[in-house]
């Protein structure tokens, strides 16, 4: 990637990156490289467009298309079909990065302490010890991305805010119909406010229909689909 394809951040919170790049806005109308710093509109003016189009796509979507890590703090139910279970909020789930549970006062300071579990069976976990003086026998943990589900193997508390989770969710890169939609609205935009300050080899109108096209193909092959994965 080029420094003038290089990721763009939108400038105000929480300053997500942009899913498509002036090249992409510049591929709609058959010349990769039409935006430069001299034109009308510029890169910068461009890149603008592109994050102020992209929220558009994350409130019809309910999410945006993003990689997220997060970390998030679970009650924990000790009886019933939910015992020991864990359902994370949010999906796809790449990667399961830590679970622990909150040990009250198991700090040598007489804090709370937040002792890590080790994933797999128990025999992954045997002979394991964890914590703060490294004496607490660890305990075990499944890990389902298909359900976005942990699964303590022992543990059956029941107490708020006992576990504490770090994964990684979300989409590594944006799928290409976002990357399309992206473009194609950017696009309309370039037309609408900058209107015959640059000349495509088509006419206006000509583009104008393809893109409003566009944008009702993608959208409706989209709504055809599970707007959240699974792993």
């Amino acid at each position: 990637m080029s420094a003038t394809q290089s990721p763009q951040y939108s400038s105000v919170p929480p300053y997500l990156q942009s899913y498509s790049t002036e090249t992409d806005i510049g591929n709609k109308f058959g010349n990769s490289s039409l935006f430069t710093a001299s034109t009308t509109p510029s890169i910068t003016q461009v890149r603008d467009i592109i994050v102020r189009k992209d929220p558009c796509i994350n409130n019809w979507s309910g999410h945006d298309w993003l990689q997220h890590q997060v970390s998030e703090y679970y009650d924990a139910m000790g009886v019933g079909r939910r015992a020991g279970m864990i359902y994370l909020r949010n999906t796809p789930i790449l990667s399961v990065e830590r679970v622990e549970y909150r040990q009250e006062g198991g700090d040598p300071s007489a804090k709370d302490a937040w002792i890590p579990g080790v994933q797999g069976s128990s025999a992954e976990a045997a002979g394991v010890l964890v914590g703060p003086s490294q004496k607490t026998q660890a305990d075990y943990y499944y890990v389902y991305p298909e359900k976005a589900m942990i699964w303590w193997g022992r543990l059956r508390y029941n107490l708020a805010q006992k576990y504490r989770v770090t994964y990684t969710y979300g989409y590594p890169s944006p799928p290409d119909w976002v990357r399309d939609l992206s473009a194609t609205m950017a696009a309309i935009e370039c037309l609408s406010i900058f209107s015959g300050k640059f000349m495509p080899p088509e006419p206006l109108a000509a583009y104008e229909a393809r893109f409003e096209r566009d944008v009702q193909l993608i959208l409706t092959t989209a709504g055809r689909r599970p707007l959240v994965g699974v792993a």
